[in-house]
């Protein structure tokens, strides 16, 4: 069994030390070809450093380590070429004279290794001086790798005028390879965001971003096909381990925990299409054999995010299932208010979630990845640590609960919604529907699915529309009644108690058929049903459903009610966590 390459990036390393790699070299050999200068945009701790040793291993013509790859027998032609290799990962910017002496010695240590004498008396003069005479030394054009490009901007990004100055300085420093043009073989530019071009590579007029390019997509993490091959033994044993802990059933199969993981480290995107695993959490998972926030307590810049959360009051909803163009998600302009998608999404919190193709230009939808993020959003606002086993816990209760709207079974409704309940505290429930209907969407937000809620609720309850995966279509009403008279004594009785409700439940179906939700379903043939949850507190709860003879209807949008529905499911999840700190 290979091992696991906790925290390696280096990919001589990984290939003599018999660890896992993902075979990314066909990709790889895509960018052989010409001497186009691309960039690539990723979240960190995705890959993108052992994509570049690799790439560097190829340049320097290193064939026997791909043995087994899938360039390894291809056609490439293995000749040695000169290769600068930077990272700008532990570069001071602690001033542009601290990050300018930084800069000067990377590339002086270059020189020294290299054997070249240079004299220069700035870092770009320097930088294009070593280009050159690196080209000339082995009779080939020098390719220049550059890792964490964005790294001292991003130490300064929440001070935007410390950062501008940073960014100039960057500017003079790259400036030196449109000046070695000549000289320079095959450029690769990788870093965590993307500043506008004009920002900070004004000369790379021909800079290619694959970041959204769909062909590259999967350049870094793991696909679906590269998980299951390279982790099918270790699966097996994380079950059998978690079996013994009994965290699974010992019936459970490891199709069961494969769906588990695909929650919660799964679904990152660039094309709306293909997915990724999270490469740095999946490692962690197998190493721990437990799920947990790895890759998002793994450092960064999540106190700017904090900040930034504070600073413009941001709503997450406001990106889910919101369109935009490519440049406005790639592209952070410092010399205007920084925007929160683009920040979001570069540095992993929201992903790609479809494409509309048809659109020009094209239009980018945007989503929430993972489990792992949706739990790590609460932390980022509210300071908290996560629980995940609690996460783990309301995550199979919602699997239920749904499960048990799917079914058509009101007694499974009922207990796993009373389950549900139980795991927030009495002070944050409310007297309303749209409590109710905040947790059947924090039930929808975990599991992964959605729903579209009705834009207008006028009459005092919500009215949402659920489209189950591989099942029917529910026209949801939930109606809390609070079985209390005017003078807020209880009313006694099980038979008034349940004729009130039962008075709420036809209430409630009359009003979705009066205001003739079936008919904005038109296209699938696929089941609807009105279905409506009456409830009071943790007292009752009777479900009731009817099947709709009519063709399926259109799905509805409602942001600004949606989004107060999240906001509330946050707002529990909040309690929760918080609750689980205290204790």
């Amino acid at each position: 069994m290979k091992r696991l390459p906790d925290g390696i990036a280096d990919f001589t390393e990984i290939i003599t030390g018999n660890y896992i790699y993902a075979d990314k070299t066909r990709l790889l050999h895509k960018l052989l070809s010409g001497n186009t200068p691309y960039f690539l945009s990723r979240p960190r701790r995705f890959g993108k450093t052992l994509l570049l040793s690799a790439l560097e291993a190829i340049l320097e013509g290193k064939r026997e380590l791909f043995k087994g790859l899938w360039i390894g027998s291809s056609n490439y032609d293995w000749v040695k070429r000169p290769v600068i290799h930077l990272s700008l990962s532990s570069a001071k910017a602690n001033s542009p004279e601290s990050l300018e002496t930084d800069l000067l010695s990377i590339v002086a240590h270059m020189a020294v290794h290299e054997n070249l004498a240079i004299k220069a008396s700035n870092p770009s003069a320097f930088f294009r001086l070593l280009i050159e005479k690196l080209s000339l030394k082995y009779g080939q054009k020098t390719a220049v790798l550059i890792d964490e490009y964005d790294a001292p901007i991003l130490a300064n990004i929440d001070n935007p005028e410390k950062a501008k100055v940073i960014l100039e300085t960057l500017k003079l420093f790259y400036a030196a390879l449109k000046e070695a043009d000549n000289y320079r073989g095959l450029t690769f530019i990788t870093g965590v965001t993307k500043f506008t071009r004009t920002s900070i590579f004004p000369t790379l007029n021909d800079l290619k971003d694959l970041t959204l390019e769909p062909e590259f997509a999967n350049i870094c993490g793991f696909t679906l096909e590269e998980f299951d091959t390279l982790f099918a033994s270790r699966m097996k044993e994380v079950l059998a381990h978690f079996q013994c802990r009994s965290v699974m059933d010992k019936d459970s199969a490891v199709s069961d925990l494969r769906r588990m993981v695909l929650d919660w480290y799964d679904g990152y995107s660039w094309d709306g299409q293909s997915r990724v695993l999270n490469p740095w959490s999946i490692l962690y998972f197998f190493d721990q054999k437990d799920f947990g926030h790895y890759w998002s307590q793994s450092g960064g810049i999540s106190s700017f995010l904090e900040r930034l959360f504070l600073k413009k009051s941001i709503n997450i909803d406001s990106f889910i299932n919101k369109d935009t163009i490519s440049e406005k998600l790639k592209a952070i302009d410092l010399e205007k208010e920084i925007e929160a998608r683009p920040v979001l999404f570069q540095t992993g919190y929201l992903t790609v979630s479809r494409v509309d193709e048809t659109a020009s230009p094209k239009e980018y939808f945007t989503g929430l990845p993972n489990l792992e993020i949706k739990a790590s959003l609460i932390p980022l606002l509210t300071s908290l640590k996560p629980a995940a086993g609690k996460v783990l816990a309301i995550l199979n209760i919602s699997r239920a609960f749904l499960n048990s709207v799917r079914n058509l079974d009101p007694l499974g409704v009922k207990e796993s919604l009373a389950r549900l309940i139980q795991y927030f505290p009495a002070e944050i429930q409310e007297p309303s529907e749209a409590y109710y209907q905040a947790l059947f969407h924090v039930a929808t937000l975990m599991v992964g699915e959605d729903i579209t809620v009705e834009p207008t609720a006028t009459s005092g309850h919500i009215e949402a529309f659920y489209q189950a995966p591989d099942g029917p279509d529910f026209i949801i009403a939930m109606k809390y009644c609070s079985l209390r008279d005017k003078k807020g004594q209880a009313i006694k009785g099980a038979k008034r108690r349940q004729n009130i409700m039962e008075s709420a439940v036809k209430a409630a179906l009359k009003e979705i058929d009066l205001k003739k939700y079936f008919c904005r379903f038109r296209g699938a043939n696929r089941p609807i049903y009105k279905t409506v949850l009456a409830l009071n507190r943790r007292e009752d709860v009777l479900f009731v459903f009817e099947k709709v003879e009519k063709d399926r209807i259109l799905e509805l949008d409602n942001a600004p009610i949606k989004r107060r529905l999240i906001n509330q499911a946050f707002k529990f999840l909040k309690y929760l966590f918080k609750r689980d700190k205290k204790a």
